[in-house]
């Protein structure tokens, strides 16, 4: 009667249900194995990306050693004697020729970055050898820039465990971007204790051209140049590269600015890089 019909009307129903939710099941499953597969596309896509600029910038690399090597060699006369006016051209060969070896170097490292290939090479180390080669640096670059250069080091600073190649490079990076933005003023290098959280902290300021808000998200992003100058050649890799070798170290990266008035980035690495 209507008891038996109701009853083989909830039952049609409930069949109806389970079968449409067996179709939505299957259908989710495709979806999922179809996504898998394009995710695994993508993979061997980005890898063979990364595979190919590796294999361009180290191929690179070579002809433009070759081509500053034998600029070297006609400027110190080995080839006979060179004119001033001459001397300057092979100069500015060679500082374009510095630029492109550069750009072939921060295209190979994000690269081996990206495909895992990077590591780290981990000895305890004091903080002078470090300092002593970055002072060197700034010196050159004071020389070419006319800025001041202020260094503000803690003494008794503790010695590091982590990689020292791979944070002086941070620190090179970080401290030709303030050269390279900064027309007047000053660039300041502070290194600091921090014992209440085992860590050093290196900071890199400058007076110069500044970010803007909207912009300072952008900076680490690969092939960004926020405000490009006619000296600041490059592709726009140094701070991306910087973030990722920061990450490696287990350290973090911050900064600062204000647009017009100049930037400061600080970056905190542990006492001890647990592995």
């Amino acid at each position: 009667g209507a008891r038996e019909s109701g009853f083989l009307m909830s039952v049609a129903e409930w069949l109806a249900i389970a079968m449409e939710n067996g179709r939505l099941f299957q259908e989710t499953y495709r979806l999922n194995e179809e996504l898998k597969r394009l995710n695994q596309d993508l993979e061997k896509v980005t890898q063979n990306k990364s595979q190919f600029f590796a294999r361009l910038s180290h191929e690179m690399r070579t002809p433009l050693s070759v081509i500053i090597g034998f600029i070297d060699f006609l400027n110190a006369g080995v080839f006979g004697s060179v004119t001033e006016q001459q001397k300057s051209i092979l100069n500015k060969i060679q500082i374009q020729s510095q630029t492109l070896l550069k750009m072939a170097n921060d295209v190979l490292n994000l690269s081996r970055i990206e495909a895992g290939a990077i590591y780290v090479e981990v000895s305890t180390f004091p903080l002078d050898t470090i300092i002593a080669s970055l002072q060197g640096l700034t010196e050159d670059l004071q020389r070419k820039s006319k800025l001041r250069v202020v260094w503000d080091v803690e003494p008794d600073l503790p010695h590091l465990t982590t990689d020292p190649g791979r944070l002086e490079e941070i620190l090179q990076n970080l401290i030709v971007n303030a050269f390279k933005y900064t027309s007047e003023g000053e660039v300041r290098i502070r290194i600091g204790n921090r014992p209440q959280s085992q860590s050093v902290e290196f900071l890199v300021e400058d007076t110069g051209r500044g970010i803007a808000p909207e912009n300072i998200p952008k900076i680490f992003d690969g092939f960004h140049q926020v405000a490009p100058t006619a000296t600041g050649q490059g592709v726009g890799l140094g701070l991306t590269i910087v973030k990722k070798y920061v990450e490696l170290l287990k350290g973090e990266i911050r900064v600062q600015s204000e647009l017009g008035k100049g930037s400061t980035f600080t970056v905190t690495l542990p006492y001890v890089l647990q592995t």
